[in-house]
């Protein structure tokens, strides 16, 4: 039982790793795709 709960806790992490990881990615995306396009207007 005990293994199982830090196995929880351990993909818990990682899992918001990952999405902290996308929101990341994202913000950057926007942010290239704006200087982008203020450059081009």
């Amino acid at each position: 039982m005990h293994t199982s709960r830090s196995l929880l806790l351990v993909k818990k992490a990682w899992f918001s790793k990952q999405l902290e990881h996308q929101y990341h990615l994202s913000v950057l995306a926007s942010n290239r795709w704006g200087y982008i396009l203020e450059k081009h207007a």
